[in-house]
């Protein structure tokens, strides 16, 4: 396998734009290309990352020959493009599914569903367990029932609890001592999401500690079903 070569600056900033997608061209048995528009991500190490569903042609094509290329255009501007000539690294098949967590009372009762209308014998037989969301602090506090202190404290009790039953049946991706929560949260608690625990594409606003999205209103049923999107004012392009 050919060596990684390092993008330059320029490019990397220019692949990595979030809205982006790349034209994909693979070998088929014959050796003719075959070409194909796909998702992908930049990876913190510089490789780039496709994801595919089983059963496509294009897969198949780069498990036979790991050679390919790439072009990435700018939406809507066909002169600006990059075109990069690859060797596949790794190819990862689908991994198994190793808990079911659930935020929230009504993914709580979407796991139950989802648990009564399974056949026992297909039934998922590894942890199932379920967090208080983190809207609950101030969604529950503005009823006046309980402050907002005492509801973080509850919400971070159910996450102690859920971090306790999810020890040593989760894969981490760096091993360290588990850590609870305090009664509320530290700044240290949060943190931008990596960009890999998203759906490749999404703009990097959607990962940051930025607020973005609000629930609004007139009655509790109204913010409910209404969530209003709002991209921050520091990352509008306009």
């Amino acid at each position: 396998m050919r060596e990684v070569p390092t993008l330059p600056d320029r490019v990397r900033a220019f692949i990595a734009a979030p809205g982006r997608f790349a034209t994909l061209a693979t070998l088929d048995p014959g050796g003719a290309p075959r070409q194909a528009i796909v998702w992908y991500r930049v990876d913190p190490d510089g490789l780039l990352m496709i994801n595919s569903a089983d059963g496509r042609r294009w897969p198949a094509d780069m498990r036979r020959d790991p050679r390919v290329a790439l072009a990435i255009a700018t939406a809507g501007d066909g002169y600006r493009w990059v075109g990069l000539d690859a060797e596949v690294a790794e190819i990862v098949d689908d991994q198994a599914i190793e808990v079911v967590l659930s935020l929230g009372t009504l993914a709580d009762k979407s796991v139950k569903l989802w648990q009564a209308q399974t056949a026992a014998s297909k039934a998922f037989p590894g942890v199932v367990t379920n967090m208080i969301h983190p809207t609950y602090p101030e969604s529950a506090s503005a009823s006046g029932q309980i402050s907002y202190a005492e509801a973080m404290a509850k919400m971070l009790t159910t996450w102690n609890a859920a971090l306790d039953n999810l020890a040593g049946h989760v894969t981490p991706d760096t091993q360290r001592p588990l850590k609870h929560y305090g009664t509320d949260l530290a700044p240290s608690d949060l943190s931008v999401i990596p960009e890999r625990d998203l759906p490749p594409g999404l703009p990097a606003w959607m990962r940051s500690d930025q607020t973005w999205a609000t629930r609004e209103g007139a009655d509790t049923v109204e913010k409910r079903s209404t969530i209003v999107i709002r991209i921050p004012a520091s990352e509008r392009p306009f």
